[in-house]
């Protein structure tokens, strides 16, 4: 009876060994390799605007202040999102950034730097690639017109006579107005502005305490805003001209 026990239980055992051994084959399969990576390589990042008042040429960026970069993506490994920044600077002073293998978007832009003061032209452009293993990839970017509006304000004769010292302000941007003309840049849409400026001793006219306006900008267009004074009354008459049809620098 013994010996018919040991049969069965033999029988059992190689029944259930394919079992056993398809468990073991699912629980040791390799799994697919993490981080296996490839290089980039930033090796211009160009801007196109104008080199004099009518030539257009692509110009290489040398000063990085205040600009970044974000590099998203998805693994070609396993599929999982990748999403990494930082300066511009650390990025093009580095030889090389070692990343994973994979589908990317490499994004710079100085858009969100904090415009004070007269500000300064934003610039932002991005440029997709693929990474394989082991590979190394030149990136290059161009980023095209300025993303925000270039104004001029000029005080004309009429107005310069008669103020000195006149204020542009937008939001908490506080613009100190000069005889010659000032350049400053401001985002897309509506620019409502206040003008402020003390009449000039013997002119006749009364301090501007608050003047107010309004001028639409597009982005990389350049638009002139002349402050005209009435000559009997001194009311501030602002003119707007000059609209650029391409791109400023």
């Amino acid at each position: 009876m013994q010996h018919n026990s040991s049969k069965i239980l033999t029988f059992a055992l190689l029944l259930l060994l394919p079992l056993l051994t398809g468990c073991l084959n699912e629980d040791t399969q390799p799994q697919p390799e993490q981080g296996v990576k490839g290089r980039i390589v930033l090796s211009l990042v160009g801007m196109e605007g104008y080199v004099d008042a009518q030539t257009r040429a692509t110009q290489t960026l040398t000063n990085y202040d205040g600009y970044t970069y974000t590099l998203t993506g998805t693994s070609l490994i396993d599929a999982h999102s990748i999403s990494e920044s930082g300066t511009l600077a650390s990025l093009m002073n580095a030889s090389s950034l070692e990343i994973e293998a994979g589908n990317y978007r490499l994004t710079v832009s100085n858009e969100s730097g904090t415009q004070s003061g007269i500000g300064f032209p934003t610039y932002s452009g991005y440029q997709d690639f693929t990474l394989h293993v082991d590979d190394v990839v030149n990136v290059s970017i161009n980023m095209g017109k300025p993303s925000n509006a270039k104004l001029t304000i000029v005080e004309d004769g009429t107005f310069s006579s008669k103020y000195g010292n006149a204020t542009f302000t937008v939001g908490t941007r506080e613009i100190n107005l000069s005889s010659t003309p000032t350049v400053a840049y401001f985002p897309v849409g509506a620019v409502s502005y206040t003008i402020t400026a003390p009449a000039l001793s013997g002119s006749h006219v009364t301090d501007i305490s608050g003047a107010t306006g309004s001028i639409t900008v597009e982005a990389g267009k350049a638009y002139t805003l002349t402050l005209k004074a009435d000559p009997v009354t001194g009311i501030l008459i602002p003119v707007v001209s000059g609209e650029h049809t391409g791109q400023f620098d």
